[in-house]
């Protein structure tokens, strides 16, 4: 199939966003059930920021009640009794890291929403990466 650059660009004077994802997932509220049209499309985007709008315009598109999901803001006590582990690792600092390779806090999903496993969790639980 070839291809000129064109088929590449989006034109929107609008919302860039809404145009990626109306591009991206034709007709997403009919098939975002169907594994098939979910394997056969996907947005790769070099930065996590854009990535979190984009799942977020995502979410909120489909149907259904969101609920968000927190993750530990607490730090493994370690075997040594270290007195001031609440003063140097405080909750805001824990929920506000945001990188690479590091899970966000916080995590909004609702029934139906497609999620991918980066990284091995449980494999007996078939949480493994990729499914």
């Amino acid at each position: 199939m070839d291809y000129n650059s064109d088929d590449l660009i989006i034109h929107t004077d609008g919302d860039k966003i809404i145009a990626l994802v109306s591009e991206v997932y034709p007709n997403l509220l009919v098939n975002y059930k169907n594994p098939e049209y979910l394997a056969s499309r996907a947005i790769v985007y070099p930065n996590n920021q854009t990535v979190d709008e984009i799942n977020e315009y995502i979410v909120s598109m489909l149907p259904g009640e969101s609920v968000d999901y927190l993750s530990c803001d607490t730090i493994s006590k370690s075997s040594e009794h270290i007195p001031d582990f609440d003063i140097l690792y405080p909750t805001e600092f824990l929920n506000s890291i945001d990188a690479s390779n590091f899970p966000c806090h916080k995590i909004v999903l609702k029934k139906g929403v497609i999620v991918m496993l980066l990284r091995n969790i449980n494999q007996n639980m078939g949480l493994c990466n990729g499914t």
